[in-house]
């Protein structure tokens, strides 16, 4: 799931309508608060609410899940979810999926529950691939509204562009303000970093919010710079370790071979942590296995 999973669930429990009116479009859907669920008495699961709402009529829970990738036990993962959460509150439970990138194929949205050859159930869900969307059309909905669904607008099929970002923002920055702004511009801007360079993505949010003293108060806009930060000081420590080994290497055996260099360049924490202990007695060749992942030579 991560931090793009977790994101999404901030934006539906921010404006819930509309994300009902889009999962569940042409039906009546009244919302009617947040079931909560108490985790101190309950075993840990992947959703800690629901969206309670009274549906053609009649009251059930709403659970909307946001996937990054396609994931074979999803229809697992809602029937287990559901089920508990029906226990509950002695509610029926409607599950959609938001599939936000596309990441291999997503599973049929029947999920059949079998032994053998006995089929004990089945659980149907709703699902909503995101990154098929045309970004007019969130636009639109934004225009009429609907603004929790902006933020959606950088991981439509069309919408990975500047462009569409900064038309999602002047909607945004033309029907709300203060902390909702700050929130919604804030998501708006993580979702499109996956896109355009972080440093644009934030300069976005602060062009649109125009308020320094806001985005300082703001826990989302401050968690996300937190983590960026973080994520940079983490970067710049590979660097510096991809430096040590490119440096000490070239000091043993002069001028690298392109494999080597290439593999430096590419390697995570994980396999400069494999080769350090060996660079003063293995050979190039070693080096670059260990670098790549494959059985050092003898």
């Amino acid at each position: 799931m991560g931090d793009l999973d977790q994101s999404l669930k901030r934006l539906i429990q921010m404006r819930p309508q509309d994300w009902l009116a889009f999962a569940l479009r042409d039906t009546p859907v009244e919302y009617l608060g947040i079931a909560q669920i108490d985790l101190a008495t309950e075993p840990p699961m992947q959703v800690d609410s629901f969206l309670r709402v009274r549906y053609q009529g009649a009251e059930c829970l709403v659970d909307i899940e946001a996937q990054a990738e396609a994931d074979t036990t999803m229809g697992w993962r809602l029937y287990k979810y559901a089920g508990r959460a029906s226990a509950i509150f002695d509610l029926p439970v409607i599950s959609v999926v938001l599939w936000l990138e596309r990441h291999g194929r997503i599973p049929t949205s029947t999920h059949e529950i079998r032994m053998g050859d006995w089929l004990s159930g089945t659980w149907s869900y709703k699902s909503i691939e995101v990154y098929r969307l045309q970004a007019a059309e969130l636009l639109a909905l934004g225009e009429h509204g609907a603004l929790g669904l902006l933020p959606l607008v950088p991981l439509t099929q069309d919408g990975g562009a500047l462009e569409a970002t900064e038309d999602a923002g002047r909607i945004l920055q033309a029907q709300t303000s203060g902390e909702e702004l700050a929130s919604l511009a804030t998501l708006l801007g993580i979702l499109a970093s996956r896109h355009i360079d972080r440093d644009l993505a934030d300069m976005l949010v602060r062009r649109l919010v125009m308020s320094n003293e806001l985005l300082e108060t703001s826990p989302l806009y401050q968690k996300w710079a937190h983590d960026w930060l973080e994520q940079g000081l983490e970067q710049g420590r590979i660097e510096g370790e991809r430096e040590s080994v490119r440096r000490f290497l070239q000091a043993r055996f002069g001028a690298l071979s392109t494999e080597l260099e290439l593999a430096i360049t590419q390697a995570d924490r994980s396999a400069l942590d494999a080769v350090l202990p060996h660079m003063g007695d293995e050979s190039p060749e070693q080096l670059l296995a260990r670098l790549t992942g494959a059985a050092p030579q003898n």
